[in-house]
């Protein structure tokens, strides 16, 4: 005759009568998916550390600093980041790691396409008439707070 609502971690049963606990359902380190996942981010990571390893080792070198070096580093930093996002989404879900992973991945995510967007902004500049004198008034300090401005914009 009484209708309650049950608390957010129940379910009401099939007859309507009393609260069912819910199941929590998560991907497991076990199961075939979750490894195939955890594999995929190492692999990501591991490919990401050998990348900056080699960009490090040789930025003395004409091809480095071409590339726009630390937009290159911030952007392989950023791309490590976003694979080891996916290792917080594997496992049983506790309060830090909820809280955590859709943060982590935000930031990371859109300093990447960030870094991205500003790399491409140089390249236009470069072979746009005159590009020389717009290069002047972009330079490596503006392109950093450019990409902390984007980040920071997006991710508020």
């Amino acid at each position: 005759m009484e209708c309650s609502s049950c608390p957010e971690d129940f379910w009401s049963s099939p007859q309507r009568d009393h609260c069912v606990p819910k199941k929590t359902e998560f991907l497991s380190y076990h199961e075939p998916l979750g490894i195939c996942l955890t594999t995929a981010s190492l692999l990501g990571t591991i490919i990401c550390v050998v990348v900056l390893g080699i960009f490090i080792h040789h930025r003395s070198t004409p091809m480095v600093p071409a590339n726009n070096s630390e937009l290159s580093f911030l952007l392989l930093l950023s791309l490590k980041l976003c694979f080891l996002c996916a290792l917080l989404f594997i496992g049983r879900p506790r309060a830090w790691t909820c809280q955590l992973r859709h943060a982590a991945f935000g930031i990371s995510f859109v300093c990447r396409v960030s870094c991205i967007l500003v790399k491409t902004m140089v390249v236009l500049a470069v072979f746009k008439p005159r590009g020389g004198a717009t290069l002047k008034w972009f330079g490596s300090v503006q392109q950093r707070g450019t990409v902390l401005v984007f980040t920071s914009v997006v991710c508020e």
